[in-house]
């Protein structure tokens, strides 16, 4: 005998937790709209921690960029005693992303060749806010440098409004969302 597939069926929820039987019935609009945020929020979440299987940069070796993409820069992560990751800011055709690369030899001249592990679309950066790459931000006064930072743009030499911050794990090959509150960054181009 088997089992029937498991389906979400929205109008079938009939059962509400008691301690929000009295408040919320059960086929009410915020029971459905609540359950449908739920999954697309974790549908989300996950989208962006995904490992990079399901992106075509996930292995392609750099140099050379694609012709019709354009590196506009990035950063060394903190290097690791047998390996060495960075992460670019890239543009294509279709939008900004950040790839994960990690260091696969060098030339004779010290040149390096990487890989590209993982890859995450640039969020939506509001305006008056700026990207600040890993290797400028802290918490606690402690150095946080696989840590991505969206923050607002102000004349002060440290940037403490945070709007969005992402942990680059090199061990998993994900950009894991990571929290903004004592997250403080180095306002690069202050007094330049």
């Amino acid at each position: 005998m088997s089992l029937p597939e498991p389906s979400l069926q929205l109008d079938a929820i009939t059962h509400v937790p008691a301690p929000f039987a009295r408040c919320v019935p059960a086929r009410s609009p915020f029971v459905r709209w609540g359950l449908i945020t739920l999954v697309a929020s974790t549908a989300l979440f996950c989208a962006s921690s995904i490992p990079g299987e399901s992106s075509p940069y996930v292995g392609l070796r750099v140099p050379p960029i694609p012709a019709d993409h354009e590196d506009l820069g990035g950063s060394m992560l903190r290097i690791q005693a047998d390996s060495e990751y960075a992460i670019a800011e890239v543009s294509s055709p279709r939008g900004r992303m950040w790839w994960l690369q990690k260091l696969i030899s060098r030339d004779r001249a010290g040149k390096p060749s990487w890989e590209v592990v993982a890859v995450m679309p640039e969020p939506d950066i509001p305006r008056g806010h700026v990207v600040a790459m890993a290797g400028l931000c802290e918490r606690g006064g402690v150095e946080a440098p696989e840590v991505i930072a969206v923050v607002k743009g102000e004349q002060k030499a440290r940037l403490r409004k945070i709007h969005r911050a992402w942990f680059v794990n090199v061990q998993t090959h994900k950009f894991e969302p990571y929290p903004t509150h004592g997250l403080t960054c180095i306002n690069e181009g202050f007094g330049a």
